[in-house]
């Protein structure tokens, strides 16, 4: 069996190969200002970027969040 370190480091690559690349302070600029603006429906407290870590338990982000 995998022991939790090698199952983290395994998410942290696939975090960073599939979605980190889209969480830079340029793209979470437009995404949390004019795009949010211009769709209206996004709430308040939803934000891009940053909530993979509030969403897995605290031994699978442990290392990259």
């Amino acid at each position: 069996m995998y022991n939790n370190r090698v199952i983290a480091d395994w998410l942290s690559h696939m975090y960073e190969l599939l979605v980190g690349y889209m969480h830079n302070d340029d793209l979470s600029a437009l995404m949390n200002g004019p795009v949010r603006k211009k769709l209206g429906i996004i709430p308040s407290h939803v934000t891009w970027g940053g909530t993979l870590c509030r969403h897995l338990p605290p031994p699978l982000v442990a290392g990259f969040c």
